[in-house]
């Protein structure tokens, strides 16, 4: 029963990475495309002002656009979370340290989007 258990555990975790690193990926494809345009238009106009009527200003919003990357800075910041549990971790068992881990707990939630 308990190796079930288990299965269906580890399974849900793995759909739920799956998700995450298919939005990280569409994220990056996206930033790929708009700097490989970005790049293209500003080599075509000879650095010019403008690109076929089309200002550096309109260029720049379109790449900031694509500089919106909510699942990449996610899974940036679970991964600084995970080094600083590991921190906690390793100063839990000091008593004089314990308040170091629990801040260190509190941080790592903070960077997962928690209180």
């Amino acid at each position: 029963m308990s190796e079930n258990t288990d299965y269906e555990t580890l399974k849900a975790e793995y759909i739920e990475l799956d998700k995450k690193y298919g939005a990280v990926a569409a994220e990056n494809i996206l930033l790929k495309t708009a700097s490989r345009d970005m790049l293209k238009n500003i080599r075509k106009s000879g650095g010019e002002s403008e690109i076929y009527g089309i200002g550096w200003d309109r260029l720049q919003d379109a790449v900031e656009s694509a500089l919106n990357i909510p699942a990449t800075t996610q899974a940036i910041n679970e991964i600084k979370a995970q080094g600083v549990d590991k921190f906690a971790d390793n100063w839990q068992g000091n008593e004089s340290h314990s308040q170091i881990s629990e801040m260190a707990r509190q941080f790592a939630a903070s960077l997962r989007g928690g209180e």
